[in-house]
């Protein structure tokens, strides 16, 4: 009985770290690296408890800010007046959507 309470509290640890990396990645429009990451955190407090939860929602939430935006919200051109802008971006950042930065 106490190893099933242990991992039960742990993946009830691994589910709160990681709704920190769905939260981030869906705000980016990364839905499916969100919903990875909040799995392996459960997985990974289950199986370790915080101590392998927190560097997986941590990884995660890095990769989710750090990934290049999805293939939908490429821009054409900086200079092209009639492109299409990705929800709520800034006009003036095109350049740096399309670099990656």
């Amino acid at each position: 009985m106490e190893v099933v309470s242990s991992l039960i509290i742990g993946m009830l640890a691994g589910i709160l770290v990681g709704i920190v990396p769905l939260i981030v990645a869906v705000q980016r429009d990364k839905v499916g690296l969100g919903i990875g990451g909040f799995f392996a955190s459960a997985l990974s407090g289950a199986l370790c408890g915080l101590l392998l939860a927190l560097p997986i929602a941590g990884l995660f939430t890095w990769m989710a800010t750090r990934a290049p935006h999805p293939a939908g919200a490429l821009l054409v051109s900086s200079h092209d007046a009639g492109g299409v802008y990705p929800r709520g971006e800034d006009p003036r950042r095109r350049e740096q959507i399309i670099c990656g930065r």
